[in-house]
C-alpha cells in the first residue's frame, strides 16, 4: 500500500532489500519494514543503507530535514547526509540532546523533562 500499487517500485524496493542482508533480516518487523519503506520513497537512488546503524541514522537524518525545512530561516536546506551538515545553532541544540540521552544512558535513566533541555 506504501507503494500505491507501482509493481516497479515493489520490484526494485524487493531487489534492494534482498541484495542487504542485514536490512533483510529485519525487514520482517513492521516498524522496521515501514522505515526501509520511507527511506526508500525519499531516497532519489533508491539505494538503501546497508546496516540497521546506517539506516536509523538515515532516518533520523530524514526526521530532521523535515523539521528544518517546515522553518523559514531553513527551507534552502535540501538535505542533509551526516549530523555534521547541520547547521551551526541546530548542531548545538542537537549535541545538548545527544549528551542527555547519553548522561540519561550511563544513569539508566530513559528520559528527561524539558527542565533539562534548557541547561
Amino acid at each position: 500500500e506504501c507503494l500505491k500499487g507501482d509493481a516497479q517500485a515493489v520490484e526494485k524496493l524487493s531487489e534492494v532489500v534482498q541484495q542487504n542482508p542485514q536490512i533483510e533480516a529485519s525487514s520482517y518487523l513492521p516498524l522496521i519494514a515501514a522505515i526501509i519503506v520511507a527511506i526508500f520513497l525519499m531516497t532519489p537512488t533508491s539505494k538503501l543503507p546497508t546496516t540497521l546503524h546506517e539506516l536509523f541514522t538515515t532516518l533520523v537524518l530524514m526526521c530532521i530535514l523535515h523539521h528544518l525545512q517546515a522553518r523559514t530561516e531553513y527551507k534552502a536546506i535540501r538535505s542533509l547526509t551526516s549530523f555534521d551538515d547541520l547547521p551551526g545553532d541546530v548542531q548545538l541544540s542537537f549535541d545538548h540532546l545527544c549528551r542527555l540521552a547519553f548522561d540519561g544512558l550511563k544513569k539508566k535513566k530513559l528520559s528527561f523533562s524539558v527542565d533539562e533541555l534548557g541547561e
